[in-house]
């Protein structure tokens, strides 16, 4: 069973990192639109300057369950980094236990003199738009390796990408590991953009190559030309996680098929494994709807706390042959993950003092209330 890092040993040797993302860091900037005219407004949320990036998210939502040396995040910085955000950052190296924060953490950081990537989400109504404003660094399997204290991989990375990206870096990985690549465990997140149904044959094509793959459920519709609208239950989610399983089982008949999980936001999730589907509510009930402030990185951080679960759930095991007991134990320490990014503008507040809290709950009492619920 993955256990939150507060009841983890809290021993102060170096570890190498488990648990690495490919995914960036971004500065988010704000704009608000009037939905008819097209008018700049005032942000009602006043958000200013955010954390962003779906690997900040990914990494945050597995320091809920690791502690901070086993996970790797790697942040460009340039001269224009606010000191407020480094420290927000820096506080996720603090665990339970420990007088001073973990050595060596879970940032790499490097330094960028052009400038550390910007971008701005523009709303109009309910449509909701973004766009960068500065070049993006794109990271390689090969930063990982070399920001890695061991200077090797960590067996666990995470990808945000399209699916022709996403056969580039498995090309990368298996030059930086030609000696063990079967070891390589790879989580892709397809990059909204991608999920159309004239992609769909990629998609199948790049799941062939990784280990758990994790559309939400309207990326998943998009690929399948399913009809979005009908994804109102938890049951018409898992008939879809169903129907891309069939899909790539069609498509490639003899390979070896990913656990496919699909997040269906407020309907919980499902994922389908060997052995069949498991299912998770989300943490928080319809009654508990006012606690959900911005669902920005939900999604990122519950793939962060399914990758630190898996790996410390039969980790010789691939994912999709674990028993269903394990699935949903990983399932569901996502969800809690995922209900910590939800309650606020930005990342989930950390405090370690004997037992680490996080939005001043401990992890492992909300994992047992959700995995107590019939």
């Amino acid at each position: 069973m993955a256990s939150s890092s507060s009841d983890t040993p809290r021993a102060t040797l170096a570890a190498d990192p488990l648990v690495g993302t490919l995914g960036m860091f971004i500065i988010d900037t704000f704009r608000v639109l009037d939905e008819a005219s097209g008018a700049e407004m005032r942000d009602p949320l006043q958000r200013g300057e955010q954390i962003g990036g779906g690997g900040v998210y990914f990494a945050v939502g597995a320091r809920v369950w690791l502690r901070p040396e086993r996970i790797l995040g790697v942040i460009d910085a340039g001269p224009d980094f606010p000191a407020a955000l480094r420290n927000t950052l820096e506080a996720f190296n603090a665990a339970a236990g420990a007088s001073s924060p973990s050595r060596g953490g879970m940032w790499a950081w490097r330094s960028r003199p052009d400038g550390t990537t910007r971008a701005v989400n523009v709303y109009r109504g309910q449509h909701r738009g973004f766009e960068y404003l500065s070049p993006r660094l794109r990271l390689e399997p090969s930063d990982i390796a070399a920001c890695s204290p061991c200077g090797r991989l960590p067996r666990w990375l995470h990808c945000i990408c399209a699916p022709d990206r996403l056969l580039a870096i498995v090309a990368q990985l298996r030059q930086l590991r030609s000696d063990d690549m079967d070891a390589q465990r790879i989580v892709w997140e397809p990059i909204p953009d991608s999920a159309t149904a004239q992609n769909l044959p990629a998609l199948l094509e790049a799941m062939r190559h990784v280990h758990v793959v994790s559309p939400n459920h309207d990326e998943a519709a998009a690929f399948l030309s399913h009809p979005p609208d009908t994804l109102t239950s938890r049951e018409a989610c898992t008939a879809l996680v169903e129907r891309l399983g069939a899909a790539f089982a069609h498509a490639s008949p003899e390979a070896k098929a990913p656990l496919i999980c699909v997040r269906c936001g407020a309907l919980g999730a499902v994922a389908l494994g060997a052995q069949g589907v498991q299912a998770v509510q989300a943490w928080h009930r319809p009654e508990q709807a006012a606690s959900v402030v911005d669902v920005t990185g939900a999604g990122n951080a519950f793939l962060g706390g399914l990758t630190a679960a898996l790996s410390e759930t039969a980790p010789d095991m691939l994912p999709v042959d674990l028993p269903q007991g394990a699935i949903r134990h990983a399932l569901s320490c996502a969800a809690v993950s995922a209900s910590y990014a939800l309650e606020q503008l930005g990342l989930p507040s950390l405090s370690s003092g004997s037992a680490e809290r996080w939005n001043g709950d401990e992890p492992s009492a909300r994992l047992r209330e959700l995995e107590g619920r019939r």
